[in-house]
């Protein structure tokens, strides 16, 4: 079913003020019981398309996914046009879909909510509170959800509200929820990384100001901010509730491009950071050392370029073996997590690879307007 936000409540007013991989133990008497695991075994890596979502609208609009959040045995999946304009002139909108991913190797599309104010970059669900921030020609923008507790949805009859709060700054990128704080990094005029106080009123306080922020994430036990700056990239290292933070600049990692996603992510030793046309960075969480840094576009092999689309480096993933780039027109482009070599690459029709994210053996890769990818990794 396909409802929009203003069938489920009309709270789009004009109202400025709200202006697993698991470890698997194995007896026998055979073996000794022990942790199980998975040897990164290059030669047997292998991908399957299993299915293309795509997602167009009928007022002439593309939606492109923009974040995947797994919780609940569901996906959770933000839209946005990108500032896109209809065929009838409207303004841009953003839109939430859910899938059901109790079967790991076939997710099921469950229900979609539109956003017909706000277009959204990021989503996070924390249990069954839903968070979206994004943006309107206004300024960045949080939507809120209280997910049925049965379910994990949208609730359509009665109607559970979607309320909207006003962010400082202009765009809201992404966020994560920790200890009753949202945290949210959120860019151009006023941009930093913030925390919103869900308990008191949805109350903003700034926490790091930068005119570039980009993407805020944590690993369980610590967080990473990362900004654009004209002077090299910015990366906030700190606790996971902010404290002890340690802050560090690279004069070397000056992207040309700096209006692209740049997603980081981290595992628990190390921050992966994309970097645009400055490719993907790997660097300590204890010291901030950059240690490994890998470029596509001045790859070569025997002198010739290997990747050969120019594409940016727009997202990056991570599981026990290797690292995963969202590499624009180049595809999804894979590394050895170790040293950084390339393993390989695949692209996906003609989309180009905005984001990527893995989780139990299976990846989504968002490929602008081209749709949003399911694969399987062998």
């Amino acid at each position: 079913p396909i409802v929009t936000l203003t069938e489920l409540q009309d709270i789009y007013k004009a109202d400025n003020n709200v202006t697993l991989n698991g470890n698997i133990s194995i007896q026998g008497s055979d073996c000794t019981e022990a942790a199980g695991s998975s040897d990164c075994n290059n030669l047997q890596l292998s991908f399957s398309n299993i299915v293309k979502f795509n997602y167009s609208k009928p007022d002439g609009t593309y939606l492109s996914a923009t974040d995947v959040k797994f919780e609940n045995q569901h996906a959770y999946v933000s839209y946005h046009t990108n500032d896109a304009v209809d065929n009838n002139g409207n303004t841009p909108t953003g839109s939430i879909r859910i899938f059901d991913m109790t079967t790991p190797g076939t997710p099921v599309f469950k229900i979609q909510a539109e956003s017909p104010l706000v277009e959204f970059n990021g989503i996070d669900v924390a249990g069954n509170k839903l968070f979206a921030v994004g943006n309107n020609k206004d300024g960045a923008r949080l939507v809120t959800y209280d997910l049925n507790s049965t379910t994990h949805s949208f609730d359509l009859n009665p109607a559970t509200p979607f309320i909207t709060h006003k962010l400082q700054s202009s765009s809201a990128k992404n966020s994560y929820f920790y200890n009753n704080l949202l945290w949210i990094a959120s860019g151009s005029l006023n941009g930093g990384l913030f925390t919103v106080n869900t308990t008191n009123g949805y109350t903003n306080s700034s926490v790091a100001s930068k005119t570039g922020a980009k993407y805020v994430v944590n690993n369980g036990v610590k967080q990473a901010f990362f900004a654009v700056e004209s002077t090299g990239a910015y990366l906030r290292i700190a606790g996971l509730d902010g404290s002890g933070a340690t802050e560090y600049t690279y004069p070397n990692l000056v992207q040309n491009i700096k209006n692209g996603k740049n997603v980081i992510a981290m595992d628990d030793d190390y921050v992966y950071v994309s970097l645009s046309d400055k490719g993907v960075a790997k660097i300590n969480l204890i010291n901030g050392v950059m240690e490994k840094h890998f470029v596509p576009n001045n790859y070569r092999v025997n002198g010739s370029k290997v990747f050969t689309k120019n594409g940016a480096t727009n997202g990056v993933a991570v599981d026990d073996c290797y690292v995963y780039l969202a590499n624009g027109a180049d595809g999804v482009i894979v590394l050895n997590k170790t040293d950084f070599s390339p393993i390989g690459s695949f692209s996906i029709s003609s989309g180009s690879a905005n984001f990527v994210t893995v989780s139990n053996g299976y990846m989504f890769v968002a490929t602008g307007r081209d749709g949003l990818n399911y694969i399987k990794i062998n």
